[in-house]
């Protein structure tokens, strides 16, 4: 017997180390269960049971508008699916700066935006940050695609 073999000595060594990689487990463990990820008392997520809130479409005992909610519109959050009304409305001046609590009012509704550049367009807004609207904007060509957009950019609006 030699005193000394590299081979045997190293896999000796080998079985001795702890693997590198965990096993991966069963596909039922360690994967969230609906319901159960983290939960916010405030912020921007919502906790269980609790009212959304702003940024995350109408409360209740509100109009949420044509082509949202549960049904004909999909779930909150999501593309409507109808396209937005077939006309444009009348330009109303906005005197002062967009603000988010005078967009928040158009969460989950039908909305015509005038930008500062000219451009105009029908957008279906589902959440509103601080300096920030984010939802879906309407293409004739390719329908409803995620958008969002500063509201320093925003030159009027309105829900329909």
């Amino acid at each position: 017997m030699d005193p000394f073999n590299p081979k045997e000595d190293f896999m000796e060594f080998q079985r001795r180390q702890p693997p590198r990689n965990p096993p991966t487990p069963p596909p039922s463990q360690n994967r969230p269960q609906p319901g159960s990820g983290p939960t916010f008392s405030s912020g921007p997520f919502p906790g269980p049971g609790s009212n959304p809130g702003p940024g995350f479409g109408p409360g209740p005992g509100s109009n949420p508008g044509p082509g949202f909610g549960p049904g004909p519109g999909g779930p909150p959050g999501s593309a409507p699916r109808t396209a937005p009304p077939n006309f444009t409305p009348s330009r109303q001046m906005t005197p002062f700066r967009v603000d988010p609590s005078s967009i928040r009012n158009c969460l989950g509704r039908f909305t015509y935006v005038w930008l500062n550049n000219g451009d105009e367009f029908w957008m279906f807004p589902i959440q509103v940050g601080r300096n920030s609207v984010s939802g879906f904007r309407w293409n004739r060509s390719f329908g409803w695609s995620f958008f969002g957009l500063s509201l320093n950019r925003i030159d009027a609006f309105m829900c329909v």
